[in-house]
């Protein structure tokens, strides 16, 4: 089993080069989905969640937002400002956390695939 440590560090890579590859799709689903693994390790401890949430102050506006996602039932208020913060924006990036934000209030959010 991974560290707390390396899963993180895992995480935060699999983020960075899933916006990079953002246009080729299939390489970047390639790593969303091996970012979401990841997060489904880190999701069992509050160690994981913390770690999770540390990346919402990432320089990467995408790698904050896949991060408030994933850590919206941990750290709700961070989460959520994070998210409020990037729909007040435009393009994609913007798109997903309002869907996100929906999602979430509306009790639909699922990350359990």
């Amino acid at each position: 089993m991974s560290s707390v440590a390396d899963l993180v560090e895992a995480y935060r890579e699999t983020a960075e080069g899933w916006n990079r590859l953002r246009a080729d799709v299939g390489a970047a689903d390639r790593k969303f989905v091996e970012n979401h693994r990841i997060y489904q390790q880190l999701r069992e401890s509050d160690a994981g969640r913390d770690a999770i949430a540390g990346l919402l102050t990432h320089d990467s506006i995408r790698v904050r937002g896949l991060a408030a996602r994933h850590c919206i039932d941990s750290h709700t208020d961070e989460a959520t400002s994070v998210l409020e913060t990037i729909v007040a924006g435009d393009g994609l990036p913007a798109i997903t956390a309002r869907n996100t934000l929906r999602a979430y209030a509306g009790g639909t959010l699922n990350l359990d695939w």
